[in-house]
């Protein structure tokens, strides 16, 4: 459900919630240049503390990729 201000409520199902995201962090001359740290949020995903629950209960799994967009860190 996406609201007025780009808030957008998901559903998760289980104990716990797990945030996936890509890093790109620059070594060497990129940093004496200047390049900063990116942060891409990829994906949101419920979890299950308990491995049977984990194994057999239902899974949700949100992608926060859509626009690709990197953020500076």
């Amino acid at each position: 459900m996406l609201l007025k201000n780009n808030t957008e409520i998901l559903d998760l199902r289980g104990d716990e919630w797990q945030i996936d995201a890509r890093v790109l962090k620059w070594r060497g001359m990129a940093v004496l240049i200047g390049f900063d740290t990116l942060y891409r949020l990829d994906r949101l995903s419920g979890r299950y503390r308990d491995i049977t629950q984990e194994r057999i209960g239902l899974r949700t799994v949100h992608s926060l990729s859509e626009n690709k967009a990197w953020i500076y860190g």
